[in-house]
């Protein structure tokens, strides 16, 4: 485990790459956590845990998040910039294969995953309750920021070729289930959706949170 600096829009950002056990050039999943989320949350680290067997981690904190610089809400148009300079920072790891990248994001950064899986070459995605547009009223961002923030990842999922995994609970109150449904439905193939039942938006029953990582882990074994 090697706590990592990195930049994005002039802003320092802070990451954890975990390498993986026995492998000297190995494929990674880089994680992206949600709107209020951060990367030491116990959901990464147990994926950090559980994943570090067949793949090397990055886990990182976007702008105004954790131990990154910035301001959570004005900097949120830069997430998906955030999200682009982590993945150039693992493709110049020595102990990466850059041709083998996976991202999993959690709602907002599920939704990030998606859209940055149409600007890089991305072995592999999974999300979890991730949105298909953000409904976002906050004070502090001007017209322009918001409208940045308002696509439609119906429109750029049908764009990706990486297989795809959407894992959503039925009993999400935040981010309904219908945006996988209708993410899922636009998706190209290789493409899943699995819905778990009982889980809620964070997936904080961690029967159910073992669930999603069991299943996230599967996909990346099978396409990354």
């Amino acid at each position: 485990m090697r706590r990592v600096e990195f930049f994005s829009q002039n802003r320092r950002l802070v990451g954890v790459f975990h390498q993986v056990k026995n492998k000297e050039k190995a494929p990674v999943v880089i994680t992206s956590h949600g709107l209020e989320s951060y990367k030491d949350s116990d959901k990464y680290l147990r994926i950090a845990e559980r994943f570090t067997i067949d793949f090397s981690v990055f886990r990182f904190d976007f702008s105004g998040c954790g131990e990154s610089e910035g301001d959570m809400t004005e900097d949120l148009p830069n997430r998906i910039y955030d999200l682009i300079a982590a993945i150039d920072l693992m493709k110049k790891q020595p102990y990466v294969d850059p041709d083998r990248i996976g991202l999993l994001g959690s709602s907002m950064g599920g939704y990030l995953s998606i859209l940055a899986a149409n600007k890089e070459k991305i072995g592999a995605v999974v999300t979890w309750s991730a949105p298909y547009i953000l409904e976002l009223n906050l004070d502090g961002l001007d017209e322009r920021s918001l409208a940045s923030l308002k696509i439609d990842a119906r429109n750029i999922i049908k764009k990706i070729k990486s297989p795809i995994l959407l894992i959503h609970g039925d009993k999400d109150d935040i981010v309904p289930l219908s945006h996988a449904v209708e993410l899922y439905k636009n998706a190209n193939t290789p493409k899943e959706l699995k819905i778990i039942k009982g889980a809620d938006h964070r997936f904080l029953n961690v029967a159910y949170r073992e669930e999603a990582i069991n299943l996230s882990l599967e996909w990346f074994k099978r396409y990354l």
